[in-house]
């Protein structure tokens, strides 16, 4: 499904919206400018209409007057609680600004999402056990691997021991 980019004048009237609803933030959501409340969505642009969440009381009103439509964003994947605004109200700036602010009041009734803790990245690696346990032995001048105990032969002390080499 392609994406299609909400018109200028939307875009103007939603954000002349977002600024006389209180209290909130505006922010991004699937790209589009939206307003949120203690972490949780509100309003919201969706292509070339707006999508609010609304009480179970006032999306029956919608429905009933053919308002808007269940929003899924994906074919058959309905957002529950949520609901697209015809074109026509969400292009109606007294329409879209009175049912954004009953949005805002039902969404401000929701438990507030949290931050996750941001994960913060060392500069250093650790070295792993594995990584630790696989280090090489030290390389001598003519080539062979130096042992633990200080002798050596072409691959080390095992295979020396395997040729009777180093003795016990």
């Amino acid at each position: 499904m392609k994406l299609i980019k909400p018109s200028a004048g939307l875009i103007t009237e939603f954000k002349a919206v977002m600024a006389q609803l209180a209290p909130g933030e505006p922010r991004k959501m699937f790209g589009y400018d939206a307003f949120f409340v203690y972490g949780n969505m509100a309003v919201g642009l969706w292509q070339n209409t707006c999508v609010v969440k609304v009480s179970a009381a006032d999306q029956a009103k919608l429905l009933q007057a053919g308002a808007a439509v269940p929003f899924a964003p994906m074919k058959g994947r309905v957002m529950t609680g949520w609901l697209e605004l015809s074109e026509e109200l969400a292009h109606d700036p007294e329409e879209l600004l009175a049912w954004s602010e009953r949005a805002v009041t039902y969404v401000s009734t929701l438990p507030p999402k949290l931050k996750k803790a941001s994960k913060k990245k060392s500069t250093a690696k650790p070295l792993s056990a594995k990584k630790v346990a696989t280090r090489k032995k030290p390389v001598n001048p003519d080539g062979t691997r130096q042992d633990s105990e200080g002798r050596h032969g072409p691959r080390g002390r095992k295979a020396s021991r395997r040729r009777g080499r180093v003795g016990s």
